[in-house]
């Protein structure tokens, strides 16, 4: 069994906003835990099909798979946050409510913006509000982000995304009372329903589950709970 999880191939596509300091480090650490699988990672936010043979594993929100005969294990939800440079901030000033923000340059994901119209939808401590901005460019994720961290202005991008950029000092945080959505982002790990499965497969979907379960029970990245099917030299190996 040991020798069964800690080789073969597996083939994993995550979604660009999984694509942070984080999943490096898990990354690291499963291949600490299983390094003779030969893991191979695409990014893509466009539907997937997990029967087509091209993948094994899937982390994407629930609505990009075909969710009638795979397994789903949700992995986080995150709101959508404002957030700009400071070096914007600096250059055109903190909102200092949500209809201040018509006057800046927004960054927003199409899903914000209400089809065939000129006004996004934001959520204020629980009320909605309109805002129609002077100035707006629509993209994914991964096109906001490095909008904002350059300056280009304030964006309304997913929390889990952006929290270390905020950590360090890369993001400010505006308006905490405001999200882009009511419902926020979810994502999602998915894999075929089969018999038999693999053991790497089974071994990658428990350490996947543990290490984002463990930060928001240790309030910690580096603590991870180890399955019980790894043996304790595997999870010293972890938590190096």
């Amino acid at each position: 069994m040991e020798h069964e999880a800690n080789g073969g191939k597996l083939r994993l596509v995550v979604h660009p906003m999984l694509v942070n300091g984080a999943f490096s480090r898990l990354v690291r650490r499963y291949r600490a835990i299983a390094p003779h699988v030969s893991l191979v990672v695409s990014v893509q936010d466009h539907a997937t099909n997990l029967f087509d043979g091209r993948f094994d594993i899937a982390i994407l929100p629930p609505q990009l798979v075909e969710q009638s005969t795979v397994i789903r294990r949700t992995l986080l939800r995150s709101p959508r946050i404002l957030v700009a440079s400071p070096a914007y901030l600096e250059q055109y000033g903190v909102p200092e409510s949500t209809a201040k923000l018509a006057n800046h340059f927004l960054l927003i994901d199409p899903e914000t913006r209400k089809k065939s119209a000129d006004f996004i939808e934001l959520h204020d401590g629980g009320r909605k509000v309109s805002i129609s901005p002077m100035s707006s460019m629509e993209g994914n994720e991964v096109l906001l982000r490095a909008a904002a961290l350059d300056g280009t202005g304030i964006a309304t991008l997913p929390e889990t995304l952006v929290r270390e950029d905020i950590d360090m000092g890369h993001l400010v945080h505006v308006l905490p009372e405001c999200t882009a959505s009511d419902s926020g982002v979810e994502l999602c790990l998915f894999y075929a329903h089969r018999e038999l499965i693999p053991a790497r497969l089974r071994m990658f979907v428990d350490f996947c589950t543990e290490f984002f379960r463990a930060p928001a029970k240790a309030g910690a990245d580096n603590v991870i709970r180890i399955p019980q099917r790894m043996k304790r030299s595997e999870a010293l190996a972890m938590m190096s």
